[in-house]
């Protein structure tokens, strides 16, 4: 894999395919019910309004980005696509800045110029392949992408999640798999739709500011690596405590960090690792 910038084409299904619980369960990680067109199309007229407003050119397109940012990380993300005059494209998405940082080497973005949608791939460590939507493509200075690495911060946006108890995972290690792998989930899938299942190691409760709904953060050991999840409580059956296991289907989605974010995100120890693991780094030279 090279770092290079790639324009490929996408199929597109038409929004009436979608199953719609499917589509709308994204909103409501992030604490937003949208039952009719009208909410969400109220949802983006917000976003529009009170957004911080970014752009960046793509070839003969301009996208146009406006972040809402609602709270402790919830975003609402406006997009439009225009080439002159013509608005090729609308939409409106949720969004999480995450909390933990990786850096990806290597890495390719991919654009599709029908939509100015984009995803980040990426490996951690050089052998754990990630996919995930890039959020805030158009608030980057295009030199980011002359590194040879770069920082990112994602997290899963959970479809659907289900807690189980600890012993759970002695049945049924853990997973990280892109859910297009899966022949019933394919056909509907999004390219950054993955299943996962792994052991929470930390959690916290969060409530969206605005519509007051119940949400939960977790930190998930998916085997590999450690993975953020965002879900509606409400929608997470089961008994909620550390070393519980959980299974979901998430759509991962993320940032590329700059130097401004990398110095912001400290704060001090990370109560959320096990001692093991600091003492794990430290090794003797002979």
């Amino acid at each position: 894999m090279i770092n290079d910038q790639k324009k490929m084409s996408k199929k597109v299904l038409p929004a009436e395919t979608f199953d719609e619980d499917y589509d709308d369960n994204l909103f409501e990680a992030i604490g937003f019910e949208i039952i009719e067109d009208d909410d969400f199309f109220d949802l983006f007229e917000s976003a529009d309004k009170y957004g911080t407003y970014s752009l960046i050119n793509r070839g003969e397109a301009t996208l146009q980005g406006k972040c809402w940012k609602v709270g402790d990380g919830l975003e609402v993300w406006a997009w439009l696509c225009a080439s002159g005059k013509k608005i090729q494209y609308e939409d409106c998405r949720p969004a999480f800045r995450s909390r933990y940082a990786y850096i990806f080497s290597p890495w390719e973005l991919i654009e599709y110029e029908e939509s100015g949608d984009a995803l980040l791939r990426g490996y951690l460590n050089a052998d754990t392949e990630i996919l995930f939507q890039l959020q805030n493509l158009t608030e980057l200075n295009l030199n980011v992408f002359n590194y040879s690495h770069l920082h990112v911060a994602f997290a899963g946006l959970a479809y659907s999640a289900v807690l189980h108890s600890g012993s759970y995972l002695k049945r049924n290690p853990p997973v990280f798999e892109l859910a297009e792998k899966t022949p019933e989930l394919a056909e509907n899938a999004y390219e950054s739709d993955y299943l996962i299942r792994g052991r929470v190691l930390a959690w916290r409760y969060l409530k969206n500011p605005l519509t007051e709904s119940d949400l939960v953060w977790l930190h998930v050991d998916v085997g590999k690596f450690r993975l953020e999840i965002l879900a509606n409580r409400h929608a997470l059956p089961g008994r909620l405590k550390i070393g519980a296991a959980i299974s979901a289907r998430i759509w991962l989605q993320g940032h590329i960090l700059d130097r401004e974010d990398l110095e912001a995100r400290y704060e001090g120890v990370d109560r959320a690792y096990e001692i093991s693991d600091f003492w794990g780094r430290l090794q003797r030279g002979n």
